[in-house]
Order: structure tokens, then C-alpha cells, then sequence
């Protein structure tokens, strides 16, 4: 007997002697069954992605007139408070974005789309 099949008796016959000492039943696996083949539940709002394969589209976290902060991107901080001025969904991007103003009205970037991710709870 090889030294690889030593290791595999004595490794029977170690959990032979723990499932005796623990009074546990012998388990058969079959390593051939297919379990590919089982079907799975999907967890509940879990996914970005729907059962045929297209992205899920989520709620906006933001709306119109809602008041936020925003990232300044010079210290990647929170400290711009803005307002949201309109929403749209991006589908390439499969993510929200935003117009913002400032406490003066005036339009972040004369109206460039923010990223949701730039926006915190204000």
C-alpha cells in the first residue's frame, strides 16, 4: 500500500472511531450527483439583475427638491450642500444621476449629471 493510501485508511478509520465515540450516523454522499441542476430561490432585493439576465432598475435614492450633500472631489469629503433639480436613470451606466444647485440657485457645472454615488443623505 502507498503512502497516499495509508493516509486514506487512517483517515477512515480515524472518523470511523469519532462517529462510534459521538454516536453519529454514517452519511453517504454520492459524489455524482448533479446538484447544478438544482433549483435555487432567489433572495428577495438581493440581485441587480433580473431572471432574464437584464439589469434591475432601482429606486432613486433622491428626489426632486430633496436637499443633499455633495462630494468635493478636491478631499473626497461630503461638504457641498445642494439641492436636486432633476433625476434621470442612466442605462448604459445602470445607475441614477442628478442636477444639482447650490444654496444660491446656481446649477453645479451649468448642469452636469451627478452620480448617485456623489450624493449623501442631506
Amino acid at each position: 500500500m502507498s503512502f497516499i493510501g495509508q493516509g486514506a485508511v487512517s483517515l477512515s478509520n480515524a472518523l470511523i472511531r469519532h462517529r462510534e465515540r459521538h454516536k453519529m450516523e454514517k452519511i453517504n454522499i454520492n459524489w455524482s450527483d448533479d446538484v447544478s441542476q438544482t433549483p435555487r430561490e432567489q433572495p428577495p432585493d438581493r440581485s441587480q439583475v433580473t431572471s432574464d439576465g437584464g439589469a434591475a432598475r432601482y429606486d432613486n435614492a433622491f428626489d426632486v427638491n430633496e436637499k443633499v450633500w455633495m462630494k468635493n472631489p478636491a478631499k473626497d469629503t461630503f461638504e457641498w450642500h445642494m439641492t436636486v433639480v432633476e433625476a434621470r436613470y442612466d442605462k448604459d451606466k445602470l445607475s441614477w444621476e442628478y442636477k444639482v444647485k447650490d444654496t444660491k440657485g446656481t446649477l453645479y457645472k451649468e448642469g452636469t449629471w451627478v452620480a448617485e454615488k456623489e450624493l449623501r443623505d442631506g
